[in-house]
């Protein structure tokens, strides 16, 4: 079994906390706090940061080629979850 590199601590972060951000991070969801740490982390570990712009890149071509998910509207949603919870009921 192969073990892990020792892990970073910059910004605050290790690279399994960097890690457990990295969507929200790509997606721009985190809070300016979390941001700057996480961004701190990426600029002082080279893994991370390789991994990461490995992560963004593809994240980024995914989205190109499959496009934004489309968002249910309200009743869509409604009419979804009525049919769910009547399946649920039925098992």
């Amino acid at each position: 079994m192969t073990s892990l590199p020792e892990s970073v601590v910059a910004g605050g972060l290790t690279c399994e906390e960097v890690l457990e951000r990295l969507v929200d991070f790509e997606r721009g969801t985190l809070s300016s706090e979390e941001l700057a740490n996480v961004t701190a982390h990426l600029t002082a570990c080279w893994r991370c940061a390789e991994f990461g712009g490995a992560y963004a890149e593809l994240a980024a071509r995914l989205r190109s080629t499959l496009g934004r998910p489309a968002l249910l509207s309200a009743a869509a949603r409604d009419r979804l979850v009525r049919r769910l919870d009547e399946a649920l009921d039925e098992a």
